[in-house]
């Protein structure tokens, strides 16, 4: 055993970990006014957070969420934070084209730091003075390692804007910000061939659009992810839902183990590539507000449909009953006054 990691060895990053930050989809509903999003890590919206190994979607200005995939996670809280504060309106263009501005200004410091700094220049002073400073062997040497330098990091903006207008950007260091609003969904990630090729099948051949309702998109949103785990690096261990929408109070998550494993169990027996019968009708009754998570009736709702949710509601049936027993006992041996 080594008492130390030997140098030759690259550092570790969080993709090498274990955690797959490799697929997030995000998809309209009911017109416009709902998303659908899904991840393969926490997910995150205003207020309201879904717990899993690894934040991957960031609210950002008032009812837009960031999404995020990539190897390089550990700087996505830098680009991130510093577009946040530069950011004053809700404007879709806005806020994609300052995330690309800042995924390009961390790829800069990278380069400073890993490739320029050693050879004690700054970016200006290379810029300026260069060629003039070094060989032309050196200067084009440079120059490779500058065009190898990578930021291996996707975001996904999804939101409204001040006119409730949905709207879904996609932008990394390389790539300006594109629109997919008419498109109406789109996925980052490893995955995303793969989820992105699911969703266009399903509206070719399933009337999938914006216009489904929340509980149909859901669906068309979980099978793209399914699907998406044939790529190697995404993973089935992890799968978070949330649908959002104009209201603040407007959001509702899906339960992990009950709603996930019910409906991969359905889309595996009879779904793919089709929607099995009734699906959508129990993806409605399972979707439950945060505050409603804990609580009995939310479990009486799983229970219809997982055989561990039934467990777990007869074990607390079981414990209510023999409270009220005891309750009654005590009643019946307290003397009469």
């Amino acid at each position: 055993m080594f008492s130390h990691r030997p140098s030759k060895l690259p550092a570790l990053r969080v993709a090498d970990w274990g955690f797959n930050v490799t697929i997030c989809i995000a998809a309209m509903a009911e017109g416009g006014k709902k998303f659908a999003l899904v991840t393969d890590g926490k997910v995150a919206f205003g207020q309201f957070s879904a717990d899993g190994a690894l934040t991957k979607a960031f609210p950002i200005v008032r009812r837009n969420v960031v999404l995020m995939a990539g190897n390089d996670v550990a700087r996505a809280g830098t680009v991130f934070n510093k577009a946040k504060a530069r950011l004053t309106s809700c404007d879709a263009d806005a806020i994609a084209e300052t995330l690309f501005e800042e995924c390009n200004a961390e790829r800069d410091r990278i380069i400073e730091a890993s490739v320029l700094r050693r050879r004690g220049f700054n970016w200006k002073m290379f810029r300026e003075n260069g060629k003039s400073l070094c060989t032309d062997a050196v200067y084009y040497e440079i120059e490779a390692e500058i065009a190898e330098a990578k930021l291996s990091l996707d975001f996904m903006i999804a939101g409204f804007d001040d006119n409730n207008k949905p709207h879904i950007r996609y932008t990394n260091w390389h790539t300006p910000p594109e629109n997919y609003d008419s498109l109406g969904f789109y996925a980052i990630g490893s995955g995303a061939p793969a989820a992105i090729s699911s969703l266009a099948h399903a509206v070719e051949y399933m009337r999938f659009d914006r216009q489904r309702s929340a509980p149909e998109v859901v669906y068309h949103v979980l099978a793209a992810k399914f699907m998406s785990e044939s790529a190697q690096d995404v993973g089935k261990k992890h799968t978070f839902l949330t649908v959002c929408g104009l209201g603040d109070k407007d959001i509702v998550f899906f339960p992990v183990f009950t709603g996930v494993g019910f409906v991969r169990e359905r889309w595996e027996k009879e779904g793919a590539p089709r929607v099995p019968k009734g699906v959508t009708e129990a993806i409605g009754e399972l979707l439950v507000e945060p505050k409603d998570m804990a609580g009995l009736e939310a479990l009486r709702r799983s229970a219809k449909y997982s055989p561990q949710a039934k467990k777990i509601l007869r074990h607390f049936e079981k414990e209510y009953e023999a409270y009220k027993a005891k309750q009654l006992a005590s009643q019946k041996s307290e003397p009469e006054q």
